[in-house]
């Protein structure tokens, strides 16, 4: 029996040989090809991923949202990437705040000294207006309206 089988592979060794490589090559596709799905994934989930985020969030930045933070995505490069770039967005967000603050300020000193002329310039006005309407009738009355008048512009 142990003849027989001998005989058998020695005739048929060419074709045993095939479908043995075949058999191999097949595993050997299989394989591969499982192992470069897998690093496909891992790519996607390690780097697409996280640039996907940043691209979103360099979308946002430039509509002028700079609420929108990156989620933690790792210590790798692209992680350390994407904290410098959140990093960036919350410099850029408390500029953005300092620069209302100091808008409001700069408006709050406009409009105090905007009633600061103000008030010299209706007291002038009133002054002369008095002289002009002959409130001030004589030279003395007249005089005092034109030293306000005076006091009034070295104020402002």
């Amino acid at each position: 029996m142990f003849q027989k089988i001998k005989s058998y592979v020695a005739k048929h060794k060419t074709i045993l040989l095939v479908v043995l490589l075949v058999l191999l090559i097949g595993t050997a596709s299989t394989g591969i090809l499982l192992l470069g799905r897998y690093l496909a994934r891992l790519l996607s989930t390690q780097i697409l991923t996280p640039l996907a985020e940043l691209r979103r969030a360099a979308a946002a930045i430039q509509r002028g949202d700079l609420s929108r933070a990156l989620p933690p995505m790792g210590s790798d490069e692209v992680g350390m990437t994407c904290r410098a770039f959140d990093d960036m967005r919350r410099d850029l967000q408390r500029a953005r705040a300092r620069e209302a603050e100091e808008e409001s300020r700069r408006r709050e000193l406009f409009i105090g000294i905007l009633h600061d002329i103000a008030t010299p310039l209706t007291a002038i006005k009133g002054y002369a207006s008095g002289i002009l309407d002959g409130i001030a009738k004589t030279p003395d009355k007249q005089r005092h309206y034109i030293k306000r008048i005076l006091r009034s512009t070295a104020t402002m």
